[in-house]
């Protein structure tokens, strides 16, 4: 079972600067510009757009997804301060 969550953080990103401060992470430059980060724990890969928009993939389960997406949530908190960042408690599963 292969679960992905979409969510949208509401605000522009600065993925060059994020992909320089983060561990485990590539950036793509061109289209599409996104920033890929990979936990070891859950298992899981996300992928940021300049945008905002997140989306998780690989999770076993919705916890994981749901877990994951909290940690991340929490990274660009501690990266990115004084800004808008979006909570986890907005993310919908397909």
């Amino acid at each position: 079972m292969d679960l992905r969550l979409d969510g949208d953080r509401g605000a522009q990103l600065p993925l060059r600067e994020l992909a320089l401060s983060m561990a485990h992470v590539i950036y793509r430059p061109v289209w599409p510009r996104v920033l890929i980060k990979r936990m070891r724990s859950p298992r899981v890969a996300l992928l940021l757009y300049p945008t905002g928009k997140l989306i998780i993939c690989g999770a076993k389960n919705h916890a994981d997804a749901k877990r994951a997406a909290r940690r991340f949530v929490s990274m660009l908190h501690r990266k990115v301060p004084g800004s808008t960042a979006a909570s986890s408690n907005n993310l919908c599963s397909n």
